[in-house]
């Protein structure tokens, strides 16, 4: 299991649950704090939740992935073991070494997730002037949507 996730939590009840708790503090916020500070400050809150949301989303489809290997793995294990009680305690290490591989992988696939939603927030953004080249806005913009590509 990958830690901070829940197996009944699913990324549209984070997303409604985000939602529904925001506007009233944005609401407190506005008479406090000046507008243009106040823009500010929550653009940054909003793309820390955004981010951490996407990497919730990408660690549950992760995470399920990985559960239906392991699943899967023990279906296999266990009708092997049916037809053959003695194969129980020669297949517990190769699987859990299996197991252990396959879970580094995924937790690989959600590092690099990570660094390619990162590397995307990264590279400059594009500017409304005029003297900015559309073919070059074009090509960051085509870039940024390459850098979110997955293995899964």
């Amino acid at each position: 299991k990958i830690p901070g996730l829940s197996r009944e939590g699913s990324p549209q009840s984070a997303t409604s649950n985000k939602e529904e708790s925001n506007p009233p503090e944005a609401v407190k916020e506005e008479p406090v704090v000046a507008p243009i500070f106040e823009e500010t400050k929550r653009s940054p809150d909003t793309f820390k939740e955004r981010r951490s949301l996407a990497i919730a989303t990408k660690a549950q489809e992760i995470e399920k992935i990985y559960r239906q290997d392991c699943e899967t793995f023990g279906m296999v294990v266990k009708m092997l073991v049916a037809k053959d009680p003695n194969l129980e305690k020669q297949l517990q290490v190769p699987l859990r070494e299996n197991l252990g591989e396959i879970r580094e992988r995924c937790l690989e696939d959600l590092r690099h997730f990570i660094n390619e939603l990162d590397e995307a927030v990264r590279q400059p953004e594009p500017t409304c002037d005029s003297a900015t080249p559309t073919s070059l806005t074009t090509l960051k913009l085509s870039k940024t949507g390459v850098n979110h590509s997955s293995s899964y």
